[in-house]
């Protein structure tokens, strides 16, 4: 799995060896924090489009909690 490139961004991890599959995880302060961000910045607009740019992804699976936490700073 290839790692972030020099300037920090993960979309160039490829996990799944899709070219149109890229992975994107933020972390926030707290959940108002990312509240605000999602629906009162102009962040809002691009959510209501993104149909326009993004597939349904309908394969893989979800991973349930306990592994994720198993698998925290690993």
């Amino acid at each position: 799995m290839a790692a972030p490139d020099r300037d920090g961004d993960a979309t160039a991890i490829r996990p799944c060896g899709d070219p149109l599959i890229l992975i994107n995880l933020s972390l926030w302060r707290d959940l108002n924090a990312l509240r605000e961000y999602v629906f009162r910045s102009d962040h809002a607009g691009y959510m209501r489009r993104r149909r326009e740019w993004f597939e349904r992804f309908e394969r893989g699976y979800v991973p349930q909690l306990p592994r994720a936490t198993r698998r925290q700073g690993s």
